[in-house]
């Protein structure tokens, strides 16, 4: 059985790995997630929500920031971590906590800082 820190990070490497090819299809889902229904839940919100959760994220950012200028990874990062948090309602700074420390794993090295203002800024509107 996976843990929980396990299952964020598969859901963050196949988030990113859809923006790399720009394919966010239903059937090209891997069994690893298909066979794991709280992943494959975070996955498919992801998916079916992409659009809104960009348009989110770019109402987000600042004047001199892009959708464009903002690398994959830090995008994965903050579609897979808003996603987790509408499907499972965990609480925000779990969720942020989470995306940080998955952005000093994964991204450079000043990457958390910038996850951690826009997932604050996306998490604290739905309140």
């Amino acid at each position: 059985m996976l843990k929980q820190w396990e299952k964020r990070i598969i859901v963050f490497q196949y988030i990113y790995s859809c923006l790399m090819k720009n394919d966010f299809d239903f059937n090209n889902i891997p069994d690893e997630i298909k066979n794991d229904q709280d992943i494959y839940n975070v996955v498919e919100y992801a998916i079916n929500n992409f659009s809104e959760i960009k348009k989110i994220i770019v109402s987000n950012l600042n004047d001199n920031w892009n959708w464009d200028r903002v690398s994959e990874i830090d995008l994965s990062i903050i579609i897979s971590a808003y996603s987790e948090y509408e499907v499972t309602k965990i609480d925000r700074k779990i969720i942020i906590d989470q995306a940080v420390v998955t952005s000093k794993n994964y991204s450079d090295e000043k990457s958390y800082k910038f996850i951690n203002f826009i997932l604050d800024r996306m998490l604290n509107a739905e309140v």
